[in-house]
């Protein structure tokens, strides 16, 4: 009951008209979850009954399509016609059991994490105090951050994250232990003047290549001269500097001018590397967002359709639903699958192809949704070949979730990790498994046999969030799939965080 001035409003039938739709939501799912028990290959051959017995001639459908032919093709001669029609006919029905069972099979698409303002509050003081501790161990006095990522976990404050990390310096915040200042981009000083993390905020000065021409050199050593003003001001003469995604005449600058300048990489990567509790509802917030848009996109996926056009089915839903944008675009279908990180393009996916796919979202509160599926274009089954890779690759991922637990050195989770056989090992992915946060993050844990050259050690730690890779497609080969799944770490055990189901079409 809701009291306005002089009126009241009562809202017990609204709740209860939301409660039927509801119901009635959730009989027709059930009903669709049953129809989808029957197998793909035992409707095709109904369906191939149905259509050369010439009972759907006798359909409305049949009827619609001569009419929609005969305006299309005025010149098509009979034969021709009744074989278009067939095939219309045909793919329909398909289509029609195909939607039927994304429907039937989708529990797993849920609403979002309720997040209260208190929540955000909460998140914004962890992180602002989870990075001034990993300044304070590692002796960093202040860091001079640009990367609009780092930015936004530090403070918050978001605006125009692509184009400033790509125009650095542009925007750019000074964190010592007790002060924060947010250089913001000219015109823009309004956007994060209501955060409690930002003590200051003052229009950049920006010293790039872009903004300065040939006169770069110059407006490099007027933005080293007065930042280190305001450092001075802040801690002091001489002291340790943390940079990153800084021009390098900025960092030499400010060694000449007496500071200590070290990577600032460090403190930032070890503080968003733990979670809190608030953190991990937004992770659970983006991965719902991005599973939803999955759907719409297998609910779309035929033969026919571009790579593009499928891309931009899932890209618009995550928009829609408050996320940010995608770090990649790794939609590829066919041939393109291997090797692998061949972006979406314009090649139409075909008939019985693999079509493997990364999130790579920065979604809600600017999470990052990071998980992979392959799926199948159709109408037929998957072949040997197909299901084979499949599976391997999820015998991968299962193996390698199996043995995480909290505690465990980043070595030992390398010397246990599942062994590539030999013919996938040349196209392999170049990590086991890595950290993810608001993108993808410490730490980077590599194959067992890639650990000598490439691995360093560590400890897998409560509430660290992981993404475990796999991707299995043989040098040459003509098709390859990518899994992943979305994991967090806790004390006792291994909670997985990706609930988008795998095909059951591909597992034996």
């Amino acid at each position: 009951m809701l009291l306005f001035g002089n009126k009241q409003f009562i809202c017990t039938n609204i709740d209860n008209y939301i409660l039927d739709l509801s119901f009635i939501f959730n009989k027709v799912q059930l009903i669709f979850h049953i129809f989808s028990w029957i197998p793909k290959t035992l409707f095709i051959g109904l369906v191939d009954i149905y259509i050369y017995s010439g009972l759907f001639r006798f359909s409305k459908s049949y009827k619609i399509s001569i009419v929609n032919l005969q305006i299309a093709y005025p010149d098509i001669n009979n034969n021709n016609m009744q074989l278009l029609v067939r095939m219309s006919v045909r793919e329909s029905l398909i289509s029609v059991y195909e939607t039927i069972y994304t429907w039937g099979n989708s529990e797993f698409v849920s609403n979002k994490l309720n997040i209260t303002d208190n929540d955000i509050k909460k998140l914004r003081s962890y992180r602002l105090s989870s990075l001034r501790t990993q300044m304070e161990l590692n002796n960093i006095d202040a860091c001079i951050l640009s990367d609009a990522v780092n930015i936004r976990y530090a403070t918050d404050a978001r605006n125009m994250q692509i184009f400033t990390s790509r125009n650095s310096p542009s925007r750019y915040l000074i964190l010592t232990n007790n002060k924060s200042i947010l250089f913001e981009f000219k015109g823009c000083e309004h956007l994060s003047d209501h955060l409690s993390t930002i003590d200051e905020i003052r229009t950049s000065s920006t010293a790039s290549f872009v903004a300065s021409g040939h006169n770069i050199e110059i407006k490099e050593k007027e933005w080293v001269k007065d930042i280190s003003n305001t450092l001075i001001n802040l801690i002091g003469a001489k002291k340790t500097i943390g940079l990153e995604r800084m021009n390098a005449a900025i960092g030499i600058g400010l060694q000449e001018n007496g500071f200590k300048v070290v990577d600032a990489q460090l403190p930032i990567e070890l503080a968003r590397s733990i979670k809190s509790d608030e953190e991990i509802i937004c992770i659970k917030n983006s991965l719902i967002a991005t599973e939803n848009a999955i759907c719409e996109l297998k609910e779309s996926l035929m033969p026919g359709i571009s790579e593009n056009q499928l891309w931009s089915i899932f890209y618009k839903s995550i928009i829609e639903q408050d996320g940010d944008y995608c770090e990649t675009r790794l939609l590829s279908s066919g041939e393109k699958t291997n090797p692998w990180f061949q972006e979406t393009g314009k090649k139409i996916i075909n008939q019985n192809e693999l079509v493997a796919f990364d999130t790579d979202v920065v979604g809600c509160y600017g999470y990052y949704s990071d998980f992979s599926r392959t799926f199948h274009s159709g109408p037929d089954d998957p072949t040997k070949t197909q299901k084979e890779l499949y599976n391997i690759a999820k015998d991968q991922v299962d193996h390698n979730i199996n043995i995480i637990k909290e505690g465990m050195s980043f070595k030992e989770y390398s010397e246990k990790a599942w062994n590539i056989p030999d013919k996938y090992r040349a196209n392999r992915y170049y990590l086991s498994a890595h950290g993810c946060g608001m993108t993808g993050e410490y730490p980077y844990l590599y194959h067992k046999n890639d650990y000598q050259e490439s691995g360093y050690d560590g400890i897998i730690k409560n509430n660290m969030t992981l993404c475990v890779e796999s991707y299995i497609g043989e040098k040459d080969g003509k098709e390859g799939v990518k899994l992943e799944q979305q994991i967090l770490v806790k004390k006792n055990e291994i909670e997985i965080l990706s609930k988008f189901p795998f095909e059951k079409k591909f597992l034996n």
